[in-house]
């Protein structure tokens, strides 16, 4: 009953579910009957961090623990960054305004990520940043599979207002990490697929509401649940207005209530900031739970001691246009489909940022008090669903998910999608939340007497103007002059469950058919691509060349110990005094250098061989 189609023809191969999250990306494989949510270093979830040093370049944990004391070179939630189309002066805003300290630099109107790495300067695009994250998830789940098979795609969970071209960005993330994106699927549509698992199939139609509230971005689905059928009604997404929101204006609370603070610029204070930041992240945790707590932070700067107590009340109250945002996307969602709240069923809360008290109550007070739900292991909640969904696509028997072959997803395009052919003026194709896979044609025709050429553009948004909408591409052909209205044009949109849209315009009935080419097509070439796949492999060969550095490192030092313990009985007191001095001196040079591989690994063989000289053994 599935919908899905065979995208994989490697036997065996494994299909992983990623919920690729702004703050964290959560990785789970659907083996053996049940979801296995994939720890990284103890943790359920992979940091979205991505950090370099003169020496390596880390993901995940290891990113985030070193974010205070490495700041300008940590790149925090590339994806927010991915494929904007608003400027450098826009991205620029966009990290000031959520505080990410990472410079970001413009080039053939891409934005970047500049950072030091080896000493050297590294520009990086969001995709690419994107990838190592994806490359992270990738190797982790491998690793848990223990050879039992290969991991050759993948199910992404991603918020429902991503327009085209950040998909297909996001495709290009996928293949520079190795992987292929079998299907994408915002965060909430994922929630509803697994309450509908671990609730059974629903019997009669149900409207079900799932409120996926991120770190960064609220994400709306409103579906009718019936008999194995999820069919989307609407979605709706606001990118700004997660967990994180809530905490950029505690954050603010406390600069602006503490004048030692308020005389510094934060920008200029990365250390502070992150410090500030962290205990802020521990203060909203505790305001789940009581009425009111303190932030205190010994020695901050200066030996400063910050105390500012912080009361739940007056959190809500400078947080409540925040609310307003979210619940505004409920109402579009309703709006949309054309239901009323009191015809919605079940209201379903997920992501980590509906523990949030104050979004409960006002989702609550939304729909009349009524109780609503919040599904187990909230953070957890869209990966769950995107790696059962995952096993459909799975060629290796141990991952299928019987019941989902019994599942019929039906989702929607969630932004319309307009074509131009007189300036500035808008025709809408297909209106935002259409089913897919869907194809529209129209018929237009020239505006002019004696046109010898027709040009389409083709955009994706809401607004009225064109030029306040993506354009995803232009394209023009000749036709012959005639009088205005007398040359018809066939324009087909098609779009296919993968949100892969194609466009395509006929003069006439057999005539020569003209293919859009998205403008896209410029950033995610085959050779753009390769060239950003060889780049992370060279990270990667870095990346092992660092750890055998690391490991020659920890072997002299080791020997080291060693040998300074073997020393201790030793009564020639001319060789001990000269071997003591061996040691010192090589323990200085450690000290003193960073050094290559090579250059460690002769170091031990020098000691080796002098203490071997003088008859020492060393275990």
């Amino acid at each position: 009953m599935s919908n899905h189609g065979n995208l994989l023809n490697e036997p065996g191969g494994f299909v992983i579910g990623i919920d690729l999250g702004s703050y964290k990306t959560c990785v789970g494989v659907f083996r053996s009957g049940r979801v296995e949510i994939i720890p990284d270093n103890g943790q359920n979830a992979i940091p979205s961090y991505v950090a370099f040093t003169d020496h390596t370049w880390l993901v995940g944990e290891a990113a985030k623990a070193q974010i205070i004391s490495n700041t300008s070179n940590t790149i925090t939630d590339p994806g927010r960054f991915l494929g904007n189309s608003k400027g450098i002066s826009y991205a620029v805003e966009q990290s000031k305004l959520f505080r990410s300290l990472t410079p970001i630099v413009s080039a053939q109107n891409e934005s970047l990520f500049k950072v030091r790495y080896k000493n050297q300067d590294l520009c990086l695009k969001p995709e690419e940043a994107l990838a190592m994250i994806l490359s992270r998830a990738k190797d982790l789940a491998e690793d848990h599979l223990r050879g039992k098979g290969a991991v050759l795609g993948a199910v992404i969970t991603i918020s429902a207002g991503r327009n085209l071209l950040q998909r297909e960005l996001m495709r290009t993330a996928a293949s520079i990490a190795g992987l292929k994106i079998c299907l994408m699927l915002s965060d909430s549509t994922a929630s509803i697929i697994t309450h509908e698992y671990l609730n059974g199939k629903v019997c009669g139609d149900m409207r079900v509401m799932a409120i996926n509230i991120g770190s960064w971005k609220t994400d709306v689905t409103l579906t009718i649940v019936e008999d194995g059928v999820i069919e989307v009604l609407a979605v709706a997404d606001d990118p700004e207005s997660g967990s994180n929101s809530f905490l950029a204006r505690l954050v603010d609370y406390v600069v602006h209530s503490t004048p030692h603070l308020k005389a510094l610029n934060l920008e200029e204070s990365p250390d502070i900031l992150r410090r500030l930041q962290r205990a802020c992240e521990l203060v909203l945790h505790d305001l789940s739970f009581c009425d009111s707590t303190t932030i205190h932070i010994t020695s901050l700067f200066d030996g400063y001691d910050l105390d500012v107590s912080v009361a739940r009340e007056d959190f809500e109250g400078f947080c409540s246009d925040l609310l307003e945002t979210i619940i505004n996307q409920v109402q579009r969602a309703l709006a949309d489909s054309r239901i009323d709240k009191l015809q919605v069923d079940e209201v379903l809360l997920a992501g980590g940022g509906c523990r949030i008290p104050m979004i409960q109550n006002a989702i609550s007070d939304f729909f009349y008090g009524r109780h609503v739900s919040k599904l187990p292991n909230v953070d957890e909640a869209a990966a769950y669903g995107a790696s059962l969904y995952a096993s459909l696509y799975s060629q290796n028997q141990e991952a299928r998910c019987r019941r989902m072959d019994e599942l019929l997803l039906l989702d929607v395009m969630p932004p319309s999608l307009s074509i131009s052919i007189q300036e500035n003026e808008l025709e809408r194709v297909i209106r935002r939340n259409t089913t897919i896979p869907t194809r529209k044609s129209d018929i237009f025709h020239t505006v002019e007497d004696d046109q010898t050429s027709f040009t389409i553009a083709v955009y994706e948004g809401e607004r009225q103007r064109a030029k306040d909408n993506l354009l995803l591409g232009t394209f023009s052909f000749p036709i012959a002059p005639k009088p205005k209205c007398k040359v018809h044009i066939w324009i087909t949109f098609d779009i296919d469950i993968r949100h892969n849209l194609v466009v395509t315009a006929q003069g006439q009935p057999q005539g020569i058919v003209h293919t859009l080419q998205p403008i896209w097509k410029r950033h995610t070439s085959k050779e753009e691509i390769a060239i950003s796949v060889e780049k992370l492999k060279q990270l990667k060969a870095d990346d092992i060349l660092e750890r055998e550095r690391l490991h020659a490192r920890n072997e002299l030092e080791q020997y080291i110990q060693s040998a300074t313990k073997s020393l201790q009985g030793t009564e020639d007191g001319n060789f001990l005094d000269a071997a003591k001095q061996f040691i010192d001196r090589t323990a200085k040079w450690m000290e003193e250098n960073d050094a290559e591989t090579t250059q460690y690994q002769t170091r031990k063989e020098e000691m080796l061989s002098f203490l071997k000289s003088r008859g020492a053994i060393v275990l």
